[in-house]
């Protein structure tokens, strides 16, 4: 159901109230905190717990994904009800924590790294509290992916306590991490073609094949999607894209979509196109913990990942004369 602005602002004045309360009903120690972010013209509102222990992190959740999620479902989903049930993540996360402190804080745990790109901006307060390298729009910060049993297995929020007590540094703690085999395997592509081949067994199955849509006569990007975690450093691992750089057959695009996907485009000047395609599905399917940035960014062997904008305006500036530099 659609919300009216009416009920948007009585929600968004009494969310902070219904964490408190789920917060109290589950017995979390600590507190929460309410950060407010403006990122071009959106105004985000994040809640976030933060339990008091030295070295024990969360991520937050942001109103705006509270009522996007409300307005998604079918029937009428209560915000209170949902602030219940997003904060039994939180209670998973500290309990897993909290009876793992000791082995947390031992250096064995370094070996479930993974890195992970995180929007610089609507982060600002929870990175200064974890180890990561500012790019710009967006940061690499690291998590642990420990598995628990079975397929199943809990992500952490690395701390800058954790990374301090496992005697490393930054950079080899970011080399373990984009380089391992787990991380890789979790993250899976897909062509265009095998897009288009997809969607239209889904239109067979459920429309009978009445309309089909028209695959591709040579590959023009792809789709990078994380199994269990998400998958946007994938490309800081150097063989992975070097790999669809050469499927590519050279530079590519790069928009980091909202919904935890990566989308991996042919450079062939339509950064406008994909761009709109970034902000439309954003808008409609986003959500802010997959936030990385707003930008479309390209991938080059000699540069590796920046914002197509500003190497735009930088070829422009190679051919102006020196003095208007």
């Amino acid at each position: 159901m659609e919300w009216t602005g009416w009920l948007t602002d009585y929600y968004h004045r009494h969310t902070e109230e219904y964490f408190r309360n789920a917060l109290k009903e589950n017995g979390l120690p600590g507190d929460m905190i309410t950060e407010k972010t403006i990122i071009g013209e959106m105004e985000y509102t994040q809640y976030r717990y933060v339990c008091g222990e030295e070295g024990i992190l969360t991520g937050g959740i942001c109103f705006e994904d509270l009522k996007k999620l409300c307005e998604s479902t079918e029937e009428d989903v209560e915000p209170e009800e949902l602030v219940n049930v997003l904060c039994g993540a939180w209670v998973d996360e500290y309990h897993f924590m909290e009876e793992n402190r000791e082995r947390l804080f031992q250096k064995d745990i370094a070996k479930y790294l993974f890195p992970v790109l995180m929007n610089t901006k609507l982060n600002e307060n929870l990175l200064h509290e974890m180890p990561h390298v500012k790019k710009g729009e967006y940061s690499v910060a690291l998590r642990l992916g420990i598995p628990v049993e079975g397929e199943k297995g809990m992500t952490i929020h690395v701390s800058n306590k954790m990374l301090e007590s496992w005697g490393i540094g930054l950079d080899e703690a970011m080399e373990m991490a984009v380089h391992n085999q787990w991380f890789v395997e979790q993250c899976t592509v897909i062509s265009d073609s095998e897009l288009v081949q997809k969607m239209n067994q889904q239109a067979v199955k459920e429309f009978g094949g009445i309309f089909q849509f028209v695959e591709p006569e040579e590959e023009t990007g792809f789709m990078i999607y994380g199994r269990y975690v998400p998958c946007a450093a994938i490309l800081l691992n150097e063989e992975f894209a070097e790999e669809i750089h050469k499927k590519m057959g050279g530079d590519f695009l790069v928009a980091f979509f909202g919904t935890g996907e990566v989308q991996i485009c042919r450079d062939e000047g339509n950064i406008e196109d994909l761009q709109i395609d970034l902000e439309v599905k954003n808008e409609l399917y986003g959500f802010s913990w997959n936030m990385v940035s707003d930008q479309i960014f390209r991938y080059t062997k000699e540069r590796g990942l920046e914002p197509a904008s500003g190497m735009e305006k930088e070829k422009q500036r190679v051919g102006e004369p020196a003095l208007k530099r």
